[in-house]
């Protein structure tokens, strides 16, 4: 494409007019052609940079992305020109229908005027993936009145979109958003959230075996990879009454509250396959019974009745696990737990056996809160059997980690033990038993650490006078363990690089979870009730089960964004209402939806999403 510029004359004042077209050139039976592809007006830009912003028009048409940036004003006279394009295309292809019920009035622009302003970009594309999901059908086969699946729509997009408490949804779908206008939900009652995610809740197993058929139907791939974790997040308030509420290991290092957990399946993609919430001082080992026996269930309908490979972390790797999934015939990779590693230390110590991988966009999930995604990984295969192998695995990025943490908490006890030694020397710490007691305390509390120290005690007429501490051995071994881990699985036949592959999709699960308590509102819980807990988690999986199709058509389409990404660009695709006076003071309303803009259809094209709101005009009243 290129741009030309044509010059006309006005037969009546003589006067010279110039404007700009986008030509391309195309072959025809006659011979090569060229052909208008949009008249760009005037064009006030330097001719030297006409080839920019041809490029830049052709790019935005065809929804092409690129990595070369144009400058400012090139970017926004593509934008301006794509965007009038847009309108006049729409314009054309409605005209008939326009014709047809052609409303004419006589109005002053002055009068005009816009109230009612809701959202609309991000509805469109959460009600669009409900579809694609079939959710509508879903719950109708639970026969659910029509008001009630569109709350469950209502209320599942406000947590993809806005999320947060029932109560912040109530009033995001009543205030902020064209949920209600687009669903018939006007006269929305708060009470309306809370009862439709209590019914929600009651069927959870259908809505997501079902859910799950569907989206197997719309990407059809592969589910021979399933990955299992749980996480928990904490409750705000006492939570007196609520079952599920127990203080545990909290993973968000909340331990202070009480908490609740989430047990979660996903496939090799990051879709959602099942869930189920436990309380917050759940056993993570004892969850694996549960998770089987419901997988056992999709067996025909998600596995074509082959066991999926099941993989997770070393909290649920326990001996009886193991044994379990092997007694239902499911094969695993799992990493084992740290007190194996000691029987390989001489071979962790040479690492000139090892394979190297050089990590590139895939993430040791041993290793999430370091930023070493390029420091390599070292593997090796070792007592391999004809049920199960093992892979030795160094990560040189947890070996860093590792040794910062224990390096923190060896600085950590020293000082503590310093500290106690300069209360004694000043006087101010003389009783014995609180003496004893302080160091068990410490000792208790580094137990890692306190072993490789020995703290020998003065004495004077029976009274502790001081102390000394004395480090009494190297910990060459233990440094010799950090960043190695085991991985057992009962695919012997792979490699050792092609095994620990696999295990590293376990970063999946981990990427949802981190996308349930940032992007979906799973943390913090406000509910007092067990059942409205597990309601309130179940829609925010719900979301994810729209999210994570979403993030899948955008990575399909070559496009990396994320859905936090585009729902910035869709905030500012809006409906409003559009006040007019005509000439004989009769007040109009036009309720409408704004001209998406090229930024909003490049995203539409890609999720493949339809506008299905329409313009609506009433009279309202006379002046």
């Amino acid at each position: 494409m290129f741009i030309r510029a044509k010059e006309t004359i006005n037969k009546t004042t003589g006067a010279i007019y110039t404007k700009h077209q986008l030509v391309e050139s195309i072959r025809t039976e006659n011979g090569p052609r060229q052909r208008i592809v949009m008249d760009l007006g005037s064009l006030n830009l330097d001719k030297s940079k006409w080839p920019q912003l041809a490029k830049a028009i052709a790019l935005k048409l065809s929804n092409s992305p690129t990595l070369f940036k144009f400058d400012s004003e090139i970017e926004k006279l593509s934008s301006d020109a794509v965007s009038h394009f847009d309108f006049i295309k729409t314009d054309s292809e409605d005209k008939s229908v326009r014709k047809d019920e052609s409303l004419y009035k006589e109005i002053d622009l002055n009068s005009t005027s816009v109230t009612s302003v809701k959202s609309l970009g991000n509805e469109l594309v959460a009600l669009s993936f409900m579809e694609k999901l079939k959710l509508d059908e879903i719950l109708e086969n639970l026969n659910l009145k029509k008001r009630q699946v569109n709350l469950a729509k209502a209320v599942i997009a406000a947590r993809l979109i806005k999320p947060g408490s029932d109560l912040a949804a109530f009033n995001f779908i009543k205030e902020n958003s064209s949920l209600a206008e687009i669903l018939d939900l006007d006269d929305l009652k708060k009470d309306e959230i809370y009862d439709i995610a209590d019914t929600l809740l009651i069927n959870k197993s259908f809505i997501e075996k079902n859910l799950n058929e569907h989206q197997n139907l719309l990407f059809s791939h592969d589910r021979s990879i399933l990955l299992y974790d749980l996480t928990n997040t904490y409750f705000e308030g006492k939570a007196s009454s609520n079952k599920l509420a127990k203080y545990g290991r909290s993973k968000e290092k909340r331990s202070d509250c009480l908490l609740v957990t989430l047990a979660l399946v996903v496939d090799k993609l990051g879709l959602p396959i099942y869930s189920k919430i436990y309380s917050g001082n759940q056993s993570e080992p004892v969850t694996l019974k549960d998770i089987l026996e419901e997988l056992d269930k999709y067996s025909n309908t998600l596995f074509d009745s082959i066991k999926p490979t099941v993989i997770f972390d070393r909290g649920i790797a326990t001996k009886e696990n193991l044994e379990l999934l092997s007694t239902r015939c499911y094969p695993y990779i799992v990493v084992e737990r740290s007190q194996g590693k000691g029987e390989y230390l001489e071979e962790f110590k040479d690492e000139s056996s090892f394979t190297k991988i050089k990590r590139d966009d895939t993430q040791d999930s041993t290793d999430q809160d370091s930023n070493t995604q390029d420091i390599e990984v070292l593997v090796k295969k070792v007592n391999s059997t004809d049920k199960v192998t093992k892979i030795l695995a160094i990560s040189k990025g947890r070996r860093l980690k590792e040794a910062a943490i224990d390096e923190k908490k060896e600085t950590g006890y020293k000082n503590e033990i310093n500290t106690i030694a300069s209360l004694i020397e000043k006087g101010r710490l003389v009783d014995t038993e609180k003496i004893m007691l302080r160091l068990g305390r410490l000792q208790q509390k580094y137990s890692g650490i306190s072993h490789h120290y020995e703290i020998t005690i003065t004495k004077k007429d029976e009274k502790i006078t001081g102390l000394n501490i004395l480090k009494l051995k190297s910990k060459s071994d233990k440094e010799s363990l950090y960043g190695c881990y085991i991985i057992t699985t009962t695919h012997t036949d792979l490699s050792a690089e092609a095994i620990w592959k696999l295990y590293m999709t376990l970063t999946k699960v981990e990427n949802a979870f981190k996308s349930l308590k940032t992007d979906l509102g799973l943390r913090p819980i406000y509910h007092q009730l067990a059942k409205r807990t597990e309601a309130h988690l179940f829609i925010s999986v719900l979301a994810y089960y729209l999210l994570s199709a979403i993030e899948l058509q955008l990575r399909n389409n070559n496009d990396s964004r994320t859905f936090n990404t585009i729902k910035e660009t869709l905030d500012t695709h809006i409906r409003c209402t559009i006040m007019v006076t005509d000439k004989d003071s009769n007040i109009y309303h036009i309720r409408t939806s704004s001209v998406a803009e090229p930024k909003h259809t490049q995203i539409y094209d890609i999720l493949n999403v339809k506008d299905i709101t329409r313009r609506k005009t009433r009279l309202i009243g006379h002046l």
